[in-house]
């Protein structure tokens, strides 16, 4: 079944008589993300990485020259690789002290860059990945940020402008626009890189699990009841581990493509209880690294460390989690001199690589959180392309929690109502779904839709039709969102 975010779901067939309801009360566990390593998880986590989505400021960066060391030099030196695993064993579980294999083939894994500015930062990551994997598909998209299509034309990549979505804090899009990377990309593994990642050589341990991320010690996430509950329709048995939780899904992890394709769809995501997860644990739940955990974990899919990926924090040189040799580093605001890539200068001969954003897409507020409306996006922007076809509607208490504001005020916030606008309780807080089971009689379904939008404004709607309609060949079941 797949959920529509109101508290109840409505079945329709044929007409509205045939009203049902049920309800299903699930206890609600308080507390918050736990993280004993306080470090190690304020280090990775992007919402406190703020400026890796933002423009570094012109007058920091210094002369071409200056390249930070850890760009000039990829490849350390013999004699620091003997000694580089020192201490490093002891921090990671017995079972998984695991020595480095022979380089995996390129060929195997499929790059998804995850971009906003930054243009040399984004040029040299792309240049970087073609060197080390020369084989590996590079699939780049821009949340509605600069435009790199002449980028990809040069270095034959695959690159697409979404509209602005904030999606780092909202997993409909965020979930959408890496499942269309997967699809594109067709290689058995996808590796997610953040502007400011740096590569330091081939993958030397081949992963091992469903997904896997840098080493973040003793953390673990609340509410595993519930998502293991939905594991069950697709591994029998599954439970949420300890070593799961304590890998970190930031710029340098993988991703199993089929894994990708279950847990990402818009139909398995939005089988989570997302609103449940917001009220009882905090709105972190919503950002990618963790609600990624969250989406793989309901639908049983292994997640582990990965020795790939380092976490750089305030020493240069010795990573707080990863190996010393990982091919891939993610840097803390706090390292020394800030994040190497973004000291890059753009090359003159690399300036037409790329072009602003549409002008449409400059928007005031566009950094909010929990600001995520299906309608809104579509009205904005004219389809819901790069994002989930299924509507979400946050609670009322995730609204009066993150957003009083909105009980008195005008609407500022153009993702998630209409400017200048108050927000009517009953946008987020639908408590009625409806889906409606069809066939043919267009007319009849029209009026019916109209019906719903005049009496249940505020509610979703979700229909199926055993047969293909005009303009959707080649599908025998059509799931979709009517909106009049």
């Amino acid at each position: 079944m797949v959920a529509l975010g109101g508290m109840f779901f409505l079945a329709i067939f044929g007409d509205l008589r045939a009203l049902t309801s049920s309800s299903e009360t699930v206890a609600s566990v308080s507390g918050a993300v736990t993280a004993a390593s306080v470090a190690l998880d304020n280090s990775m986590r992007r919402a406190e990485s703020y400026n890796v989505w933002t423009t570094a400021p012109m007058a920091d960066i210094p002369p071409a020259a200056a390249q930070p060391a850890e760009i000039q030099q990829l490849q350390q030196p013999a004699e620091a690789q003997q000694s580089m695993e020192d201490g490093r064993s002891a921090a990671l579980p017995p079972n998984l002290v695991r020595e480095a294999e022979t380089p995996a083939p390129s060929s195997k894994f499929g790059f998804y860059l995850h971009v906003f500015a930054d243009p040399a930062a984004v040029i040299h990551q792309v240049r970087q990945v073609k060197q080390h994997f020369p084989d590996s598909p590079i699939y780049v998209m821009s949340d509605g940020g600069l435009d790199f299509s002449n980028m990809c034309k040069r270095e034959k990549c695959i690159f697409t402008l979404c509209p602005p979505a904030n999606d780092r804090w909202h997993p409909w899009p965020f979930f959408r626009r890496l499942y269309d990377a997967a699809l594109s990309l067709n290689t058995e593994f996808i590796i997610m890189l953040e502007p400011d990642n740096t590569l330091h050589g081939p993958v030397k341990r081949i992963p091992q699990d469903d997904a896997g991320g840098v080493h973040v010690p003793k953390r673990s996430f609340r509410l595993a009841e519930h998502v293991e509950k939905l594991a069950q329709d697709r591994a029998p048995g599954f439970q949420w581990s300890a070593e799961s939780m304590q890998a970190g899904l930031c710029g340098g992890a993988y991703f199993r493509t089929e894994a990708v394709l279950d847990a990402f769809s818009d139909e398995n995501m939005m089988r989570i209880d997302w609103n449940l997860l917001g009220e009882s644990v905090d709105k972190e739940i919503f950002s990618s690294d963790f609600a990624m955990q969250y989406a793989l974990a309901a639908r049983g899919w292994r997640v582990g460390i990965w020795e790939e990926v380092a976490q750089m924090d305030k020493d240069k040189e010795v990573p707080l989690a990863g190996s010393r040799d990982a091919a891939f580093r993610h840097y803390c605001s706090c390292y020394p001199g800030g994040k190497p890539t973004y000291n890059l200068k753009l090359q003159p001969e690399d300036e037409d690589l790329f072009a602003p954003a549409p002008a449409e897409y400059t928007v005031p507020n566009s950094n909010c959180q929990l600001c995520y409306n299906l309608d809104r996006y579509v009205e904005n922007w004219g389809s819901p392309k790069c994002t989930n076809r299924l509507p979400f509607s946050y609670s009322q208490k995730l609204m009066d929690t993150y957003h009083p504001e909105l009980k008195s005020k005008p609407c500022e916030l153009p993702f998630l109502c209409k400017p200048q606008q108050a927000l009517p309780n009953s946008v987020h807080d639908s408590k009625y779904g409806f889906y409606l089971h069809v066939y043919a009689d267009p007319a009849a379904v029209i009026f019916q839709v109209r019906q719903l939008r005049k009496h249940f404004p505020a509610s979703p709607i979700y229909a199926s039709s055993l047969n293909a309609l005009p303009g959707q060949l080649g599908s025998n079941f059509i799931c979709c969102w009517l909106r009049e």
